[in-house]
């Protein structure tokens, strides 16, 4: 590719050209059964230059804590002085978040 080997669909690319910017979207993804679903997140694109790091939580009903947390940092993030970027998936299964709570005995 003559881009330096990333193509400009990549999510590596998006995040070079939005630098210094904080990005609510939705990932889009499918699954080998045809299920589709989109997941919240957030994309802190760092002014400078440096690794990439996800943040995910949200897997189960009783992780409502570590949701809270992650809308926290992400409010907190300065993007403007960040080296690098950040991605945010605060609920990764929406299905079970939204779900009324289990009692088990």
């Amino acid at each position: 590719m003559p881009d330096g080997g990333v193509s400009k669909k990549s999510l590596k690319f998006y995040l070079e050209q939005h630098q210094g910017k904080k990005i609510d979207t939705i990932f889009r993804i499918g699954t080998s059964d045809s299920i589709k679903a989109g997941l919240p997140a957030t994309l802190i694109c760092g002014r400078f230059k440096g690794p990439t790091f996800a943040i995910v939580s949200g897997a189960r009903p009783s992780e409502q804590s570590a949701v809270q947390s992650l809308l926290k940092l992400r409010r907190e993030i300065n993007p403007e002085k960040l080296a690098g970027s950040l991605i945010i998936i605060p609920i990764m299964n929406l299905d079970s978040f939204f779900l009324p709570a289990k009692i088990t005995a």
